[in-house]
């Protein structure tokens, strides 16, 4: 508890989860270590990605990304721990107490991808700062620092998503109502962050992804005239 990852392997990160399979082309664009993307691939996969893993997200731009993150550098007291930002949660199911075959996971790819089939692009705002009181971290009950995202069409897209993985036996939490945002750190219960700056941002949701074993990204492909008449 406590510690932040190497600057290196969080920087793959971003990378690997805004990218995902066009990664090629951003090491068309740039001179690449082949053994470092290796290693901070390899180190990013036993940090996150097990076959266990079934969280579903919408990634945050890396520019954008990067822009909070200086911020977060900023906001975070001494007795706060920094979360990556870099998504959305859409749906939270926790870990699978077993691995999920590729039979299993293909077909959960699937019900997702038929959910964004039939969802659109989504325009985002951030809309400023929100504490969290209710969060827990390791056990342990503290405050989220977040950032609120206003995307309309969000919520629909959230209870579809809930729906078809409920359909493939996973059990989404309910342990909160859905609110987008994404945080920048947890600080003690009940504290609060003294001269928070103004905060903002525009950015388009385009994609989901499943994170298993592997990262499924699934573009949003649906129109506008089909979502409202569902």
């Amino acid at each position: 508890p406590g510690l932040q990852r190497p600057p290196k392997i969080a920087a793959a990160k971003r990378r690997l989860r805004n990218l995902h399979f066009s990664w090629y082309k951003k090491a068309m664009n740039e001179t690449v270590d082949l053994s470092t993307v290796l290693d901070d691939l390899a180190k990013l996969a036993s940090i996150t990605l097990t076959p266990r893993q079934q969280f579903t997200y919408a990634p945050l731009p890396s520019d954008l990304a990067d822009k909070w993150t200086a911020v977060q550098d900023k906001v975070t007291p001494p007795d706060g721990e920094k979360q990556e930002i870099d998504h959305i949660t859409l749906v939270f199911c926790g870990k699978s107490d077993t691995d999920r075959s590729p039979a299993e996971v293909d077909a959960i790819v699937k019900a997702l991808q038929d959910v964004a089939n039939d969802h659109p692009p989504l325009s985002a705002k951030v809309q400023g700062w929100a504490y969290f009181d209710g969060a827990k971290k390791d056990g342990k009950d503290v405050t989220a620092v977040v950032a609120l995202v206003d995307a309309p069409g969000i919520e629909d897209l959230q209870v579809a998503l809930k729906g078809a993985l409920k359909a493939q036996g996973l059990k989404p939490s309910e342990d909160h109502a859905f609110t987008p945002h994404f945080t920048f750190c947890y600080v003690p219960a009940g504290h609060r962050v003294e001269n928070l700056p103004s905060l903002d941002g525009s950015f388009t949701i385009d994609r989901i992804c499943f994170a298993n074993k592997d990262i499924h990204g699934i573009p949003l492909r649906g129109s506008l005239g089909k979502t409202a008449a569902m």
